[in-house]
């Protein structure tokens, strides 16, 4: 008997997140609705990703261009892997879409 409440439960329960999870039409979904045209990325390998989907960089970090995902004379926030970011730097030369990891505290904080 106490197996077959349990049991209930646990269907309640994951009825319940499944609803839950579903409801996304309240939910603001990021969208970028007109094509960059300064874009700044922050990590050498989100630049090949952003490089690959037929994105340009614009602005970024010293890896990036040491591993061929911009040009040499494209600005850097960072003469590095982009853990040291040159906010000021970044903010001056104005990029409509900034695209940086999560992982690196200095990359958050520019976030």
């Amino acid at each position: 008997m106490h197996l077959r409440k349990a049991l209930v439960c646990l269907l309640c329960l994951l009825a319940f997140v499944f609803v839950s999870c579903g409801n996304t039409e309240t939910a603001e979904k990021p969208a970028v609705t007109d094509t960059p045209k300064n874009t700044a990325v922050l990590f050498s390998s989100l630049a090949e990703a952003w490089e690959t989907a037929g994105g340009v960089v614009s602005i970024t970090v010293g890896e990036s261009v040491e591993r061929g995902f911009a040009t040499q004379d494209t600005p850097l926030v960072d003469d590095g892997a982009g853990k040291a970011i040159n906010t000021e730097l970044l903010l001056s030369l104005e990029p409509d879409l900034v695209i940086c990891s999560a992982d690196l505290p200095a990359q958050v904080e520019a976030a």
